[in-house]
């Protein structure tokens, strides 16, 4: 309340800070902690300029710091907002916006993806005002925070959302692509990624491959040019790839995109373990998940163990920002390890996952509610294995209670998960002899499978096995 008072304590600080420089590495982050709090109050002053200059000293400072305290960039993203209120104060919106993409740029990097979401929500806004005022300068700028919006819904699931900006910004680049082909080709390429990893959420395998394809065309030619530049996103194009492939169980392929992005990994990470290393750790995870796919389990093991081996490291530095990826791996070594029949190592890896994802789904429920879902079909399957029906059944009505939700507000992705799920239940009610629950169930499942066919999905598989069942449980009666 009494900013003065805040300026002249800092400012008195300040002198005292800058006489001892022996203390420089103990007091650099507290410095630039302080660098923030003057600006504050000197932008709640109203003196914007000196508020300016302060900000910009603290990132300076920041940037320091970052490459042995990663945390540090949730700092640098948090000063990029409070240039964007300054700018904004000053009437230079144009800078506010670029300081609101600059914010959600590096949130995004550290996984804080509600506020990467917030800020480049921010920078929408603001371009998509200037943009009808000024296109020539401001659509490409537009575009482009579309580009990033829609990767980020990507990678929460949201992908009404991403389709949202992720088809804008396709219409905005068909345009400029036509106009400036040289200059846009590096940003139609990371939206030509968006595109196919969208069409590969909703099983659209074909579409996929086409954007796909059209990204790796432009990356050849540009690799040629910059290596260096473009080498990065060419190993997640690669990475991306593979994961296509493996969807579309055709392995060979699946491997030998994977082993491209494996050979640039390891030499990105080996320059820059620090940026590179949650990269390389992802690949590790997918390709254990295709060693696995492929029953090669020792194969998979060793990719996960190296996985394991990052993770654990990178916790202890930043647990925010890596645990949804260490939960994720946890769940898939615990259902390598119940294929292998080892269900005491597989209970320990669901254990670990579930302990996170409950943390995880309490912070943000629309986040991450899905791969818990995800982790509660396979502990029922694991149970179910176990001769535990009981638990087996706790797990899949937990998954069910989830899908319910998620298959009405989008029923393309989730109907047939939960289908899937009542169709799991029914088969554990059955084997525990609860035969009218079963049946339930499958009555449950049918109907659900009955919504697929009625917007033109099948679920023919499915449906068999479902009234086989069923059938089975009416003679059994």
């Amino acid at each position: 309340s009494d900013i003065d008072a805040v300026l002249k304590e800092c400012l008195e600080q300040a002198d005292i800070f800058n006489d001892r420089r022996s203390y420089r590495d103990i007091t650099d982050e507290y410095r630039a902690d302080m660098h923030i709090v003057l600006g504050e109050a000197y932008l709640k002053k109203g003196d914007f300029s000196k508020a300016q200059e302060e900000i910009n000293k603290a990132i300076e400072a920041y940037e320091r710091l970052v490459k042995d305290m990663p945390t540090i960039n949730n700092k640098i993203a948090e000063a990029y907002l409070l240039l964007a209120q300054i700018a904004d104060k000053q009437g230079d919106i144009g800078s506010a916006a670029d300081n609101y993409r600059l914010a959600g740029e590096i949130f995004s990097r550290c996984n804080s993806f509600i506020k990467a979401v917030t800020a480049n929500e921010q920078a929408y806004a603001i371009y998509d005002e200037l943009a009808k005022k000024d296109p020539a300068k401001y659509k490409s700028s537009l575009a482009v925070v579309c580009i990033d919006l829609g990767g980020l819904f990507i990678n929460v699931s949201k992908y009404a959302k991403a389709e949202e900006y992720c088809d804008r910004s396709y219409k905005i680049f068909a345009e400029l692509m036509r106009e400036k082909p040289e200059t846009f080709k590096p940003y139609y390429a990371v939206l030509c990624i968006n595109m196919g990893a969208l069409c590969m959420s909703s099983a659209e395998y074909n579409e996929s491959k086409k954007y796909y394809e059209q990204a790796l065309k432009i990356y050849v030619e540009m690799i040629k040019k910059d290596r260096e530049a473009y080498n990065p996103d060419y190993a997640k194009l690669c990475m991306n790839m593979g994961l296509l492939y493996m969807y579309r169980a055709e392995y060979n392929e699946a491997i030998k995109y994977y082993e491209q992005a494996l050979k640039i990994y390891v030499e990105l990470t080996n320059k820059d373990q620090e940026t590179y290393e949650p990269d390389y750790a992802k690949l590790c995870i997918n390709m254990g998940a295709l060693y696995m796919s492929s029953a090669e389990y020792n194969e998979s093991k060793k990719y996960y163990e190296q996985a394991l081996k990052i993770y654990v490291e990178m916790i202890k530095k930043d647990r925010e920002a890596y645990n949804p990826d260490y939960a994720k791996l946890c769940m898939n070594m615990g259902l390598l390890y119940m294929y292998r029949a080892e269900y005491n190592e597989a209970i320990k890896y669901y254990e670990q996952a579930l302990k996170i994802y409950v943390e995880l789904t309490n912070e943000d429920q629309e986040i991450y509610e899905p791969d818990y879902a995800k982790l509660c079909i396979n502990m029922g399957s694991l149970y179910t294995y176990c001769n535990e029906y009981d638990e087996a059944e706790k797990y899949l009505k937990q998954a069910c209670d989830i899908y319910k939700p998620l298959a009405e507000s989008c029923p393309e992705i989730y109907e047939e998960k939960l289908a899937t799920t009542l169709a799991g239940l029914a088969y554990a009610a059955a084997l525990s002899e609860k035969m009218e629950e079963a049946k339930g169930y499958c009555c449950e499942a049918l109907e659900v499978i009955n919504k697929i066919r009625q917007r033109g999905g099948s679920a023919e598989e499915l449906e068999q096995g479902v009234k086989g069942l069923l059938e089975m449980l009416n003679e059994e009666e």
